[in-house]
């Protein structure tokens, strides 16, 4: 605390100057020390206020000094403080010196606009002087009515109370400006707070946005990728659709251009799974494959261009056959010969000659009612020991012949079921003179019993010394029409009968070779 009567000594010394140092050496350390004692800028220093009036009580003290040394005597007026204050000229007139060349050291200076402002906004506010206190403590008023000049008025000054009242109120202005900033502060901090609540609410907002429009978009993708599937799986059975009706009605070229330009598969049945609701009218096997077609077309160049493009030669109908075994049970001889030819029985092609569920191969080529059919099973080897035995007791019985000639008549029937009968005993070892009988008739009283045991065969007759034939006896019953047969005890027979049996057992084997050589060309 600096009160108003400081010593002229103490004003250098608080100032940090010698007591010969210049005007401008004191302005210049008054700028420094003000700027680093504001207030303002010490908003932590609790003396800063103190400091900042005890340096500038100095700079009064010592602007007083200079000015005192350098005022004019006598009644002379005039005279200008450090801040280009007015006086009065010798002649009376009053005149600024703020256009004086004096004031060019502080407008080249930067921080001379703040120690202008702040020194009279705070050193002359709070109790220093005024513009008009400093013309009235330091410059005589002149009268113009009687043209003398009249003393100064007295100087203003500034009791320790009022010192002191003026330090608390700059204390408080100083704590309410801290308060005053820390509620800034806190109010800042708390509306920061609410900004990023505010985004952060906002942000989730987008992604609860961004989230809902993805799904939306996912589904709505969904959506048109079962629309585009359901309406390729409409297109394509359509064409599936319209490439069978082809194939049933023979138009092999229709065919060829669903499977090779519509990509068409040539494998499976008609109906797509899914493609049901897209067909008019449903076929009776829905298993049946564009081959199974062509075969009953008898078309063989369809079937081997099918077989080409990527047809499966191993898939069945609803009855478990596959185009080979249906081109036996149809006698399909030409396609029979190109399974042969490029599908070979043999492990590679298992699932082609499998038998079916229900019967064996050699029945399915028996229902074809084709000694070519019965025989390439039989050369092929797909049929089995028990599979032609069966077959055997079927070509044998009486079923077997009615259903050969309802079929194809009286004549060709009983040929056809003649030279399937003959390749059975040339394959199987069965001999004619032995065959299973239906029914039976008494004879001598006596019924006779039915016989199933083989013999050998009659190349092997030929052979033997004592030559044995099984001789029966057929009678016809009117009522019935069913044939029945008895065996009657094996007898010798004469040369003559010996010889007539061997011509007829000749002529068999030149008629099985026949039927082989037929086949095989």
């Amino acid at each position: 605390m600096v009160p108003k009567h400081t010593s002229v000594v103490d004003a250098f010394r608080i100032l940090n100057l010698d007591e010969d140092a210049s005007l401008d050496e004191v302005k210049s350390a008054y700028k420094q020390l003000a700027l680093k004692t504001h207030p303002d800028k010490n908003p932590d220093n609790e003396d800063a206020t103190a400091q900042f009036q005890r340096i500038g009580d100095a700079y009064n003290v010592l602007q007083k000094h200079f000015d005192r040394g350098s005022r004019p005597s006598g009644g002379e007026r005039g005279g200008s403080g450090p801040f280009g204050f007015s006086f009065y000229s010798e002649d009376g007139e009053y005149y600024d010196d703020d256009d004086d060349d004096d004031d060019d050291h502080y407008e080249d200076d930067d921080d001379m606009d703040f120690y202008r402002q702040e020194f009279l906004s705070n050193h002359f506010r709070r109790g220093g002087y005024t513009r008009q206190q400093y013309h009235g403590s330091h410059h005589p008023e002149f009268c113009h009515q009687c043209g003398t000049t009249h003393g100064s008025a007295p100087e203003v000054q500034e009791s320790p109370e009022e010192y002191q009242a003026r330090i608390r109120r700059a204390r408080e202005e100083q704590e309410a400006a801290t308060a005053r900033r820390a509620q800034e502060e806190a109010a800042r901090k708390a509306a920061l707070e609410q900004e990023r609540e505010r985004e952060k609410k906002e942000s989730e907002a987008r992604q609860k946005n961004k989230a809902k429009a993805k799904k939306a978009q996912a589904e709505a993708s969904r959506q048109s990728a079962k629309d585009t599937t359901r309406q390729l799986l409409q297109r394509t059975q359509t064409l599936r659709s319209a490439v069978f009706a082809a194939a049933r009605q023979g138009e092999a070229a229709k065919v060829k251009k669903g499977v090779w330009e519509d990509a068409i598969d040539a494998a499976g049945g008609e109906i797509k799974r899914g493609g049901e609701e897209f067909v008019k009218n449903l076929p009776k096997d829905p298993q049946e494959t564009l081959m199974h077609i062509c075969v009953r077309k008898g078309d063989v160049e369809l079937f081997e261009w099918l077989d080409t493009h990527s047809a499966d030669p191993e898939e069945r109908n609803k009855e478990g056959l596959t185009p080979f075994h249906l081109a036996l049970q149809l006698g399909k001889m030409p396609i029979v010969k190109y399974f042969f030819d490029n599908h070979p029985p043999s492990d590679d092609y298992a699932g082609i000659y499998e038998r079916p569920p229900s019967k064996s191969v050699i029945n399915v080529a028996l229902e074809s009612r084709e000694p070519e059919a019965v025989w390439a099973v039989l050369d092929k080897g797909l049929a089995s020991k028990e599979d032609m035995e069966k077959a055997w007791s079927y070509v044998t019985s009486n079923t077997c012949k009615q259903s050969f000639v309802k079929a194809l008549g009286a004549q060709k029937g009983p040929a056809r079921l003649d030279e399937i009968t003959n390749l059975l005993v040339t394959y199987g070892g069965f001999s004619r003179n032995k065959e299973p009988r239906e029914t039976s008739h008494k004879t001598n009283g006596q019924s006779g019993s039915h016989d199933t045991s083989r013999s050998p065969t009659p190349a092997q007759t030929d052979n033997s010394d004592m030559v044995e034939v099984v001789v029966a006896d057929a009678d016809e019953d009117e009522d019935s029409g069913a044939e029945a047969k008895d065996v009657v005890g094996p007898r010798l027979l004469d040369i003559p009968k010996v010889v007539a049996l061997l011509i007829f057992s000749w002529h068999a084997l030149i008629l099985d070779m026949y039927i082989m050589c037929s086949a095989l060309l």
